[in-house]
C-alpha cells in the first residue's frame, strides 16, 4: 500500500512539473473593467484622461479618492505611476507603460516588471454620433497564487469603477444639455 501511494505522489509531482513546463496549468485571471455610456464628447473624455495620466489631481473624471496618477500622459511608450488607496495604511505605487495610442480613440497600458500582476488593459471611446461609450477592459494575472491579492484587487476595482461612473455623471450634469 505504501508503494502505491508513493507511486501516486511521484506521478502527481511529475505530472504537475510537466504541466508547468509546457504551460498546461491554468493561470489565474483577474478580469476588470466597465462600459460607461455618456453624452460627453470624445474630446472631453480624451482630454480629461490625458490630464489624469499627467497628474490625476487635475482631472474632473479620475476617482482620486481611490488612486492618484503621475506620469508622462497619453503618449506612446509613456510611463505612469499609480498610487492605489487600498486603505488608510496600504497605499502601494505601481507603474505602467502606455501603448497603442490612437488620439481621441484608444490606448492600452501594461504593468511593469515590478508590478505584482502581469497584464494590463485597453481603453476605447466608441462614438455613435449621439452618445459615446468608454470601454475599459483588462485582465491581470497574479505572479503568485495569492487569492488575497486577487480579492483585494476585485474589491478595489469595483469601488474604482463605481466612483468613475459617479464622476462621469457629475461632469455630464455640468456639460451636457439634453
Amino acid at each position: 500500500m505504501k508503494t502505491s501511494s508513493s507511486s501516486a505522489l511521484v506521478f502527481c509531482v511529475l505530472f504537475f512539473s510537466f504541466s508547468e513546463s509546457f504551460g498546461l496549468t491554468k493561470q489565474i485571471e483577474i478580469p476588470f473593467g466597465d462600459k460607461i455610456e455618456t453624452c460627453l464628447s470624445n474630446e472631453d473624455i480624451w482630454d480629461d484622461l490625458s490630464s489624469a495620466l499627467l497628474n490625476s489631481e487635475d482631472s474632473r473624471l479620475w476617482p482620486n479618492a481611490k488612486s492618484n496618477v503621475r506620469g508622462d500622459g497619453l503618449v506612446e511608450n509613456g510611463l505612469i505611476a499609480v498610487k492605489y488607496k487600498i486603505n488608510f495604511f496600504y497605499r502601494p505605487v505601481f507603474k505602467y507603460f502606455i501603448s497603442d495610442v490612437v488620439a481621441y480613440r484608444s490606448f492600452s497600458y501594461t504593468a511593469t516588471e515590478e508590478h505584482p500582476f502581469t497584464g494590463g488593459a485597453h481603453l476605447e471611446i466608441h462614438d455613435n454620433g449621439i452618445r459615446r461609450k468608454l470601454i475599459w477592459q483588462g485582465v491581470y494575472h497574479p505572479k503568485n497564487e495569492s487569492s488575497l491579492a486577487r480579492d483585494i484587487f476585485k474589491n478595489y476595482s469595483q469601488d474604482f469603477f463605481a466612483e468613475l461612473r459617479k464622476h462621469f455623471r457629475h461632469l455630464e450634469a455640468e456639460v451636457c444639455t439634453n
